[in-house]
């Protein structure tokens, strides 16, 4: 799972269990700076260094890669739909897609996502994701010489960690994730994503607010921000000290923020009075700020919970002393974890993730190639054999044949001739009462004659009825006969497949016309 955020780069490595993700590997690395440009990777090259050397030394070995996205330009829908195939839901989705979303969707990726499945209908996120995001993660992955599988977003990883850590008997709560410079937002009820946004504030517009009051540059508003990182004003403060001045501002941009949120949670419960929100849990950056959880719920009326861990999040001994006291910044990562049948599918388009082939090492590779050689020579082989055994019957009939192959091919005929006349047997054994029947059994006697591979295998002599069947082993011979213009002359045949063995049944009633 990776993440390239504004300050930090995230990469984990994950072995998914149900309801519970153990992290084996990872690393937390400062971005390069230049890397990013409004959510957008613009030069990757000193990323990808640094995301090789970093797999490198923590020995990170799996090949499929899943990538983190979050930004205001990803355009996100619930909409419910009736229970179908996935081929029917990407059908569904290709062909409302211009209703959904206002926007040239040839610049546009569409993914989709299932956040409920409940009684035969299903409630689906879809995503259109700017294809100028999504393309430097596909150079990136083919550099790193991993299989891009998919991506995540910020409201679906959010909902997708919470649903892990809550269940589904959580009731109605919300999540406030305070990112660099967007905030995501979510209403989950019972196991399922009700309420998803982002909102456009993050911690960079208090630290743009510091330093404009400061009059300093933006590096040294980030130090005094992660340096006073507090909304609580002590009586005891001065206006002029600049804990007090940094604590203001913090108040006063969360205080924006959670004026949008107090409106959306007010809406949320206008229409849900039944299930209205009853908790608000804090993640990310915000919960580092001391006296958040007082804060938020002073201002919205909501019981307010920091996330300090992660209880179904374990780690192995590698990610432990490095990962686990960071864990609450790994939200978006672990968010991207495919948990229960839920995962991020990319409806591709005209654009193509990374090639399997270039993930595997080139050894392996060719290996592989050979093995897949033998395996297609040895399938010609078997499938050149079933086609000369299915042609054995028009060899029997008039084919010319090598000296060396006559003898095998007069004991053949010996063979079925010998059946045939164990046929004819069976069918002159007519019991007393079938006279009317004796033209159709002739009938039918001549028509078997012509296809040695049928054999009468029982029949039913009844004062009012006959009924004789046969059987045939070979696929080419029972559908030549069934075919034939005999055959289609003994209108009331009844055939079935049965056990892969080809049956047809003839039944006569007393006047001698046949039936079923």
């Amino acid at each position: 799972m990776l993440e390239v955020g504004n300050y930090n780069t995230k990469m984990i490595e994950v072995v998914p269990e149900a309801r519970k993700i153990n992290i084996e590997k990872g690393f937390i690395f400062a971005t390069p700076p230049g890397t990013l440009e409004d959510d957008v990777i613009v030069n990757y090259d000193e990323l990808v260094n640094e995301l090789m050397a970093r797999m490198k030394e923590e020995k990170i070995t799996t090949r499929q890669l899943t990538v983190s996205l979050s930004s205001m330009d990803i355009i996100t829908r619930e909409m419910n739909v009736p229970a179908m195939s996935k081929k029917d839901v990407i059908s569904f989705i290709k062909n409302n897609s211009a209703d959904i979303f206002p926007v040239d969707l040839s610049e546009y990726t569409l993914a989709y996502t299932a956040i409920d499945a409940k009684r035969g209908n299903s409630k689906l996120l879809i995503a259109a994701i700017p294809n100028e995001i999504i393309e430097p993660y596909i150079k990136i992955a083919e550099k790193l010489n991993l299989i891009l599988k998919t991506f995540s977003f910020s409201g679906f990883g959010l909902f997708n960690l919470f649903d892990l850590e809550m269940g589904y008997n959580a009731g109605t709560y919300a999540v406030i994730d305070l990112g660099s410079k967007n905030t995501n937002f979510i209403i989950v009820s019972d196991g399922v994503l009700m309420y998803n946004r982002v909102l456009k504030i993050g911690s960079d517009d208090i630290t743009k607010e510091i330093a404009m009051h400061f009059k300093c540059t933006l590096t040294k508003g980030e130090k005094l921000k992660r340096d006073y990182n507090s909304v609580i004003m002590e009586g005891s403060l001065k206006k002029d000290d600049p804990v007090y001045i940094v604590a203001d501002i913090f108040r006063n941009v969360l205080g924006g923020m959670l004026t949008d949120i107090s409106t959306l949670i007010e809406f949320y419960n206008s229409n849900h009075t039944r299930n209205t929100v009853s908790k608000i849990y804090i993640i990310g950056i915000a919960s580092k700020i001391s006296g958040i959880c007082e804060f938020v719920q002073t201002t919205l009326g909501v019981e307010t919970e920091k996330i300090k861990s992660f209880d179904r999040v374990q780690f192995g001994e590698r990610a432990e002393k490095n990962l686990k006291p960071r864990q609450v910044t790994l939200e978006n990562c672990l968010g991207a974890v495919p948990m229960e049948g839920k995962r991020v599918r990319i409806i591709k388009g005209k654009l193509a993730l990374t090639k399997w082939y270039q993930s595997i090492d080139p050894i392996v590779y060719k290996s592989a190639i050979l093995v897949a050689c033998l395996m297609i020579l040895v399938l010609c082989l078997i499938n050149f054999h079933t086609f000369l055994t299915n042609n054995e019957i028009m060899k029997y009939k008039g084919m010319i044949v090598e000296k060396k192959e006559v003898v095998a091919l007069q004991e053949e005929l010996n063979r079925l001739t010998s059946k045939n006349e164990a046929n004819k047997k069976k069918m002159e054994s007519v019991p007393e009462g079938a006279e009317n029947h004796l033209d159709k059994l002739a009938s039918i006697e001549n028509l078997l004659s012509l296809y040695p591979l049928v054999e009468v295998t029982g029949y039913d002599f009844k004062v009012n009825s006959i009924t004789l069947n046969c059987s045939c082993p070979d696929e080419i011979e029972f559908y030549a006969l069934k075919n034939s213009e005999e055959f289609k002359a003994l209108s009331g045949n009844a055939t079935s497949i049965r056990n892969e063995k080809f049956t047809m049944k003839f039944t006569f009633d007393n006047t001698g016309k046949q039936g079923r």
